[in-house]
């Protein structure tokens, strides 16, 4: 599955900022009530990332690397259930249907992904008794846009720019964003938590140019691909979303998201 290309987008030009509450950490975030996160020492299954698109492949290891890394420094126990089973696990339990599917058909099917991770994690535990395994999904969501900085899923990152922003230039609207969807099973296949965490920005702003002021009325642009929708006057300034070629380059940008999809089970790490 390919992200489609963003056509040209708009950045606005106001003389005052918006203000824009931040979201809520987590949008869709459910925690088992009876949830108890595992003795120190346990061992937490971690199955591998999976990019919703080909895009996002890139952020596999360094996604898990980190998940595992703040695991471990919690006190557990960790083991790294490796991608090629998981991807024969799904081909073996799709075959049945007709189609032979890997991992990231969950995505498009979310009662199957729902159903084999039941039953992964029900396999995973008779090796690895009073574990909790955790699916890792890295997704694209929605963050909302306000003044040079965008807000999603417990996140506030500036949104990148190949050109230097003045201070009364303010975007307005959303734009795609990266997050970390994270879902924990116990023992009984059971889903105990689901979070997600913000990663990172994954366009890039290029300013193209001014456009003539005039006096029309507000309109809204929005790409094919959630690329970037913005609620513009006129008078903006023209732009185009570029793919930046850093991505997962920097732990420190995309770690509080890591960390925020992790609170649940470690709770101390959530800014």
């Amino acid at each position: 599955m390919y992200i489609k290309a963003v056509s040209s987008l708009l950045l606005i030009s106001f003389l005052t900022a918006c203000a824009t509450k931040p979201l809520p950490v987590g949008i869709g975030t459910e925690v088992s009530a009876q949830f108890t996160p595992p003795a120190k020492g346990a061992v937490i299954v971690i199955l591998p990332a999976i990019s919703a698109f080909r895009e996002f492949e890139v952020g596999e290891e360094p996604i898990t690397a980190m998940l595992n890394q703040e695991l471990i420094s919690a006190g557990y126990k960790t083991y790294l259930y490796p991608k090629s089973d998981l991807v024969k696990f799904w081909e073996t339990e799709t075959a049945p249907l007709g189609k032979r599917m890997g991992p990231q058909a969950g995505q498009d099917y979310p009662e199957l992904k729902t159903r084999l991770n039941a039953k992964l994690a029900l396999k995973l535990v008779k090796d690895f008794p009073n574990s909790l395994v955790l699916s890792q999904v890295i997704v694209p969501r929605e963050a909302e846009l306000s003044g040079s900085y965008a807000r999603w899923d417990g996140r506030k990152s500036m949104q990148p720019t190949s050109s230097k922003m003045h201070s009364d230039d303010n975007l307005r609207g959303s734009t795609q964003a990266i997050s970390l969807e994270l879902i924990a099973l116990d023992v009984n296949g059971n889903q105990q938590f689901k979070t997600f965490g913000g990663l990172l920005l994954p366009y890039k702003m290029n300013i193209l140019a001014t456009k003539a002021d005039t006096n029309e009325d507000a309109l809204e642009v929005k790409s094919e691909f959630s690329g970037l929708l913005l609620r513009y006057k006129p008078d903006a300034l023209s732009a185009k979303a570029e793919m930046r070629e850093d991505m997962f380059k920097n732990a420190m940008e995309y770690g509080d998201g890591v960390k925020i999809a992790l609170n649940p089970l470690l709770p101390n790490t959530k800014k």
